[in-house]
């Protein structure tokens, strides 16, 4: 991500956040290293493009400050961590950065799914997201085929008129209209 001639290498960081040395952490979280490298992120800046670039700045900054007070003892499957990786992913969806947004949401939703289990609201939760990233990304069929598995899992456990089944169906009723099944969406969104 290049802001005004700064360079910020988000995959270090994301190295840095999970690690890959486990001589002195047992928990695989490199915390010196995330600190050096958001240390090393500077911005600068020049005066007229600075009202441009500070809101994505100050997201960027916001969301590796999360990812970095979100890491407990427990480690990086923790759910505060998973938490704060899907946050980051998102972040960078929002920045365009789709590539390493879906990276992230992917190994996010599989450590999800190993610690809680496929029907867990948070494991769901987070398969939403990931299908944003895949819609964001054109992968329409990976996006519909997650939220037609999210949508009839969110339904059979939380049931049809829980808010996370509601945002599940929107999404699938946006598959659906994307596909050009608008009587089945119209009919979702109906529901």
């Amino acid at each position: 991500l290049s802001i005004a001639g700064a360079v910020l290498n988000k995959a270090e960081v994301v190295q840095a956040l999970v690690g890959s040395d486990n001589t002195n952490n047992p928990n695989n979280v490199n915390l010196p290293k995330l600190e050096e490298k958001i240390e090393r992120i500077q911005f600068p800046v020049a005066a007229s493009e600075e009202a441009l670039a500070k809101p994505l700045t100050e997201a960027l900054e916001n969301a590796m400050s999360f990812i970095n007070e979100s890491i407990p003892p427990s480690g990086v499957d923790h759910q505060h961590s998973l938490a704060a990786t899907m946050t980051f992913a998102n972040t960078l969806r929002v920045t365009g950065e789709l590539g390493e947004a879906r990276s992230l949401a992917v190994d996010a939703v599989a450590r999800y799914r190993r610690v809680f289990g496929d029907k867990h609201p948070l494991s769901l939760t987070a398969a939403i997201n990931l299908a944003v990233i895949h819609r964001s990304l054109g992968n329409l069929r990976e996006a519909r085929e997650l939220d037609e598995t999210t949508h009839s899992v969110m339904a059979a456990t939380l049931g049809a008129e829980h808010g996370y089944t509601l945002c599940a169906a929107s999404n699938l009723a946006n598959d659906l209209a994307l596909a050009h099944e608008t009587r089945e969406a119209h009919r979702l969104s109906a529901a």
